[in-house]
């Protein structure tokens, strides 16, 4: 009978394992202390989102730094606090992409702040559940993860529509919910960057792994999930990502597939708001290459304006408040209320779009519980 031990039998083998493993759990260990917290985080239940209670260092949008913080339900916020199920007063969910999030300018001066001020008074909460690269997919989503699996008491939601959400549309349209093989390799990779410090810090090896399960994630079984990747990764990506509303080319052959499937899902997301009585209201906004081009914003606004007629549906179109500005400031650039990306407002677009949401709900009539 041989009663030798393992590591006498294969001692080099069995040093290599206690030091590789070693070094892992020291990785580990390192990166769960030492790597920046991380403000985005995968859903598998809403593709991304953020993560709750966040407040880390300074995040960056070109060259605007700003600080984010989030509430206990991961949703951008003045600051870090718990949200109850349900409130003694209303709330009002605003719901968008990067533009409701508030891009690149600090959360005190956004839209979606200023009016949850001006509620304040009335006794109603405003909770933003605005996401960069978000679209009428994932607000469907997001709203029946908060409302029906959270259990959280939402009594308005107000659904902002950017003229990017086609793409991105495209983009989400077959992603699906849940444990899928997709999924799980996609928060392998998320695990490891909050959590190895190696891999964390190390940008080439993040590149390559990045590549290795984007392969892998294509090869899978089902539909590509990036069906317009080209324009995601171009280095015309924001401009890229508005073409659709520019010519016919782009419209045929991705823009009219992207607004199809932006309001098959904008059709759910009404649908939950009605079994649940919730009131919703629709808005949208042009970038400030579509001001004074009637022929842009017709293909944006246009569309929505039908759909909401059509399921009567308030929506409010905030063109003519961004063209009004052009007017009363006659020879200042539309670009003097965003930044410089060409793209997101600047405090001083967030306070233009505030005032003329707040003066377009008030004519609606009550706001929830009833307060004029």
């Amino acid at each position: 009978m041989n009663n030798e031990s393992t590591f006498t039998r294969h001692p080099r083998k069995t040093l290599t394992i206690i030091v590789v493993l070693g070094v892992v759990l020291l990785d580990l260990v390192a990166g769960t202390a030492l790597n920046a917290p991380m403000l985005g985080r995968l859903d598998i239940r809403v593709h991304h989102g953020l993560s709750p209670n966040f407040e880390g260092p300074r995040e960056k949008w070109g060259p605007y730094e700003y600080r984010v913080t989030t509430n206990s339900l991961g949703l951008v916020d003045v600051r870090k606090r718990e949200i109850p199920q349900r409130d003694q007063g209303s709330r009002i969910l605003f719901l968008g992409d990067s533009f409701t999030f508030g891009l690149g300018v600090p959360y005190d001066t956004t839209f979606v702040n200023r009016v949850a001020q001006a509620m304040a008074s009335r006794g109603i909460e405003v909770l933003n559940g605005g996401v960069v690269s978000y679209s009428p997919k994932l607000y469907w989503l997001r709203a029946e993860d908060l409302i029906v699996r959270q259990g959280v008491a939402i009594d308005e939601i107000a659904v902002f529509i950017d003229v990017s959400d086609p793409q991105d549309e495209i983009v989400y349209e077959h992603f699906m919910p849940g444990l899928t093989l997709r999924n799980m390799a996609r928060a392998t990779y998320v695990w490891l960057l909050r959590h190895s410090y190696f891999f964390h810090n190390n940008e080439a090896l993040t590149y390559a792994v990045t590549m290795a399960i984007r392969k892998l994630t294509m090869k899978l079984p089902g539909p590509n999930t990036d069906q317009v990747g080209i324009l995601v990764d171009s280095e015309e990506a924001i401009e890229g990502r508005v073409r659709w509303v520019m010519g016919a080319r782009d419209y045929d052959d991705w823009g009219r597939r992207g607004l199809e499937l932006a309001a098959a899902n904008m059709d759910r997301l009404i649908e939950l708001a009605r079994l649940r009585g919730i009131r919703l209201t629709l808005a949208v906004y042009p970038w400030p290459f579509m001001v004074g081009k009637p022929e842009y914003i017709e293909r944006h606004a246009g569309f929505w304006r039908r759909f909401a007629g059509e399921r009567g549906v308030p929506l409010l179109d905030l063109s003519p408040a961004f063209e009004q500005l052009v007017r009363d400031h006659p020879g200042t650039s539309i670009d003097a209320w965003f930044l410089a990306d060409r793209a997101h407002w600047n405090p001083e677009g967030h306070g233009v779009v505030a005032q003329a949401w707040l003066a377009w709900r008030n004519g609606l009539g009550p706001w929830p519980g009833g307060k004029p």
